[in-house]
C-alpha cells in the first residue's frame, strides 16, 4: 500500500500531539510523584523515629531490672547514637531523676524518650513501677557481701573451740589484723566447705594453714552498710488522759453496736465484750487489764470488723484471756504490753499491730501474737520485746519486731514455725542486742538487724535467718543453725554452729544481688506515642 504525502503529514502531526500531550501528563504529574515520594520517605522516617524511641525506653527498662548505676546517658539531653554512621539517635529523660552511680529505688518513674533520625523525630512516654526483687530490702547495702559470703566480719575475728562448726560457703574477713582460728589438731577444711578470703596479717594457731589452700588473699573484701529502721513512736496518736466528752462508756461484758467507747473500768474485766461495728474505737484511760473476775472468766474482747485500742496505761492478758478480730487489730499503749496464762491476740484474716512506749512480753507458758493470713508488727519504743517461757510465740506472713532496747528469744518460743506459715517472712530490728537461747525460727526467711550486736547460743534453729549487726562484738556459741553472719563488728565462733549459705533465703530478704536485692520487676503502665 502506497501512503500519499498528505497521510504521513497527518501521521506525524498526530504522533507529535500524542507527544505533547504526554510531557503535559508528566509534566502535571511530576510534582504530585515528588510528593508522593517525599511523603513517603517522611512516613519512614517518622517509623524509624519511632522505633528509635522505642530503643530508649527499652533501655532504660533494662536499667532499672539490672539495678545499674551508670545513668549519665539518661539526662534529657545527651543523644545516644542509634547506630553507627547514621543520624538515627535517642535521647531520654526519666522523673523523677535518677542519681548517676546509684540504684533506683522502688517507686513510679516517667520514662520519656526522643527518637531522632535526620529532622523528624518522635516522642514516647512510659510510666512504669519498679519493686525490688525478694521484697528488696532498704535497710542494708552491701551486695558485694550478701552474694559472696555466708560469714562477713569487717572487725576482729575468732574462730575456736573443741568442736567442728559446719560452715558452708566464703568466709569475707575485712580486718587488716587480729585474725585468730585455732581448733587444736583439727584442719579447717575439715569444717569449712568454702574459700576463706583475707587480707594480711595472720595471727593463728599454724596447723589449719597447713589445709589445702582453703584461704586467699584479696585486697577488696567488701562493705557493709547498715541504716536502721526508724522505730514507729506514739507522738501523733491520740492516748487518752480522761473520759471523752459525752462518749459512750464500755465497762461490763456485753455486745456493743457502736463505733467509739471509753471506759476507765477495764482494770480487771473478766467475761466478753463483743465488738460488732465494722470499725470499733476503745479508749482506757487507766489501762486494760483483761484476767478472770468473780463469775467471769477469760477476759476477752472480740470485733467483728476492726478493732483499735488506745490505753493510757498498760496492757495487761493474763489467765487465758484474749484480744481477737476477724478484721484489723491496732493496739497502743503509753506503757508496756504483758500476755501471761495462756493468753493471746489474733487476727483471723487481718493484720496486727502493736506499739508500746515500753516493753512487750510473752511471759510464760503458751501466750502468742498471730495473724491466720495477715502481717504482725510489734514495736517497743524504749523498752524491749521478750520471749521468755516454753511455748510462746508470734506467727505472721510477715511478721515486724522492732525493739528500741533488745530482743531476747528463750525458752522454747518461736516464730513463724508452725504449719501454714512455710513461706512466711520475718524482720526484727534492735537498737541494742539480740539475744538467743532455746528458740526457733521457721518460714521461708528471716533477717535480724541490730545495731549494736547479737548473741546466739544453745539450740537456736534458724536454718534461714541471717545475721547483721553494725558494731561491738557478737558471740555465736552451742550449736545454732543459721543461713548467714555479717558484722561491722568483732566476731567470735566457738561451739559447733551450723552456718550454710541459703542463696533463696537471700533472694527472699532482698540481699541476693546489685544493689541488696534480686531481680527486680518492672510493672509497666501507661504508653503514650
Amino acid at each position: 500500500m502506497t501512503i500519499d504525502k498528505n497521510e504521513k503529514g497527518s501521521i506525524a502531526i498526530t504522533g507529535m500531539i500524542v507527544m505533547l500531550f504526554m510531557l503535559v501528563v508528566v509534566g502535571a504529574l511530576a510534582p504530585y510523584i515528588t510528593t508522593e515520594v517525599k511523603a513517603s520517605r517522611l512516613n519512614q522516617d517518622v517509623v524509624e523515629a519511632q522505633f528509635v524511641a522505642e530503643a530508649g525506653i527499652k533501655r532504660a527498662i533494662v536499667g532499672f531490672m539490672h539495678s545499674r548505676t551508670d545513668w549519665n546517658w539518661a539526662n534529657g539531653t545527651t543523644r545516644t547514637i542509634f547506630q553507627d554512621g547514621t543520624d538515627k539517635a535517642y535521647s531520654v529523660s526519666i522523673s523523677p531523676p535518677i542519681i548517676n552511680g546509684s540504684v533506683p529505688a522502688p517507686g513510679t518513674y516517667i520514662i520519656t524518650s526522643t527518637g531522632f533520625v535526620g529532622d523528624i523525630n518522635k516522642i514516647i512516654k512510659v510510666e512504669i513501677t519498679l519493686s525490688s526483687g525478694g521484697g528488696g530490702n532498704e535497710e542494708l547495702d552491701g551486695s558485694d557481701v550478701f552474694s559472696k559470703y555466708v560469714i562477713y566480719d569487717k572487725n576482729r575475728f575468732y574462730m575456736y573451740g573443741g568442736a567442728y562448726p559446719k560452715i558452708t560457703g566464703q568466709i569475707g574477713l575485712a580486718a587488716s589484723s587480729d585474725v585468730s582460728i585455732d581448733f587444736a589438731n583439727k584442719f579447717l577444711n575439715d569444717m569449712v566447705f568454702g574459700i576463706v578470703k583475707v587480707p594480711g596479717g595472720w595471727r593463728s594457731s599454724p596447723d589449719w594453714l597447713t589445709s589445702n589452700n582453703l584461704y586467699k588473699q584479696i585486697e577488696n573484701v567488701g562493705t557493709l552498710k547498715i541504716n536502721m529502721p526508724a522505730i514507729p513512736n506514739l507522738t501523733n496518736i491520740d492516748i487518752p488522759t480522761s473520759n471523752g466528752s459525752g462518749g459512750a462508756v464500755f465497762s461490763s461484758p456485753g455486745t456493743y453496736t457502736g463505733s467509739e467507747y471509753y471506759s476507765a473500768a477495764l482494770s480487771d474485766f473478766g467475761g466478753s465484750a463483743i465488738m460488732k461495728a465494722t470499725k470499733t474505737k476503745i479508749y482506757a484511760f487507766n489501762g486494760i487489764h483483761l484476767t478472770n473476775k468473780g463469775s467471769y472468766s477469760n477476759g476477752s474482747i472480740v470485733g467483728e470488723g476492726d478493732l483499735e485500742i488506745y490505753a493510757n496505761g498498760n496492757i495487761n492478758l493474763s489467765n487465758g484471756s484474749f484480744i481477737t478480730s476477724s478484721g484489723n487489730i491496732t493496739i497502743y499503749t503509753n506503757d508496756w504490753i504483758k500476755l501471761s496464762g495462756g493468753s493471746y491476740i489474733k487476727s483471723d484474716t487481718g493484720k496486727v499491730k502493736i506499739i508500746a512506749k515500753n516493753k512487750v512480753e510473752l511471759s510464760d507458758s503458751n501466750n502468742y501474737i498471730a495473724s491466720t493470713s495477715g502481717n504482725v508488727e510489734i514495736s517497743s519504743v524504749l523498752g524491749s520485746i521478750e520471749f521468755n517461757q516454753n511455748g510462746c510465740y508470734v506467727n505472721g506472713k510477715k511478721v515486724v519486731l522492732n525493739a528500741g532496747d533488745t530482743i531476747k528469744l528463750s525458752n522454747g518460743g518461736s516464730i513463724n514455725n508452725s504449719a501454714g506459715y512455710e513461706s512466711s517472712t520475718a524482720f526484727l530490728y534492735a537498737v541494742n542486742a539480740i539475744t538467743t537461747n532455746s528458740f526457733a525460727i521457721g518460714g521461708a526467711a528471716s533477717l535480724f538487724l541490730i545495731t549494736n550486736k547479737f548473741d546466739i547460743n544453745n539450740t537456736f534453729s534458724a536454718p534461714k535467718t541471717v545475721f547483721v549487726s553494725s558494731s561491738q562484738e557478737s558471740a555465736i556459741s552451742g550449736t545454732p543453725k543459721l543461713a548467714g553472719i555479717y558484722t561491722n563488728g568483732a566476731l567470735t565462733i566457738s561451739g559447733a554452729p551450723t552456718i550454710t549459705y541459703d542463696t533463696n533465703v537471700m533472694t527472699a530478704l532482698g540481699l541476693n544481688g546489685g544493689g541488696g536485692s534480686g531481680s527486680p520487676t518492672v510493672t509497666i503502665g501507661n504508653w503514650s506515642k
